[in-house]
């Protein structure tokens, strides 16, 4: 995917929120990178369903990028609470983070302050948590699921 007029220079880091224009050619490459992300939705969510609220930019894709190919991929979501809005990140996936993780955070908080947000939460699995550590966060509080039995 060209990326001369979408994403911010880092080094040769580049980190992105992808705009319509580009989503039909930045999907399929993003899709295939958060792919195994997706397995730990426990089926509450597909792919196509992160697609379609991306159109309707209701949720934000980002594309990540180490010299000219997109390694990583992003979906965030603005959320309202009664008392703040705050950024979710849902779901990531792709390689080499650790040659991105310092300039995706950088610009998703950056997006998160100039959208008025108090708070940025990452749902995800625990493999996440050491790495997010090392760049400020904390575990706020854990979640637990069970599947409601209809009968």
């Amino acid at each position: 995917m060209e990326n001369s007029n979408l994403q911010k220079a880092v080094g040769s880091v580049f980190v992105s929120r992808i705009p319509g224009p580009y989503l039909a050619q930045a999907w399929p490459v993003a899709a295939k990178l958060m792919e195994s992300a997706i397995e730990y939705t426990e089926g509450d969510s597909l792919m196509s369903d992160y697609l379609d609220a991306i159109v309707k930019d209701a949720m934000q894709l980002w594309g990540i990028w180490l010299d000219d190919r997109m390694v990583a991929a992003a979906v965030t979501q603005i959320c309202h609470y009664p008392q703040c809005k705050a950024l979710h990140g849902l779901l990531i996936g792709g390689g080499e983070m650790d040659k991105w993780m310092r300039d995706l955070d950088a610009a998703l908080m950056a997006f998160a302050r100039d959208a008025g947000c108090k708070k940025f939460f990452v749902f995800g699995r625990r493999g996440w948590e050491p790495k997010l550590k090392a760049l400020g966060y904390k575990q706020s509080y854990v979640a637990l699921s069970k599947e409601v039995n209809h009968g």
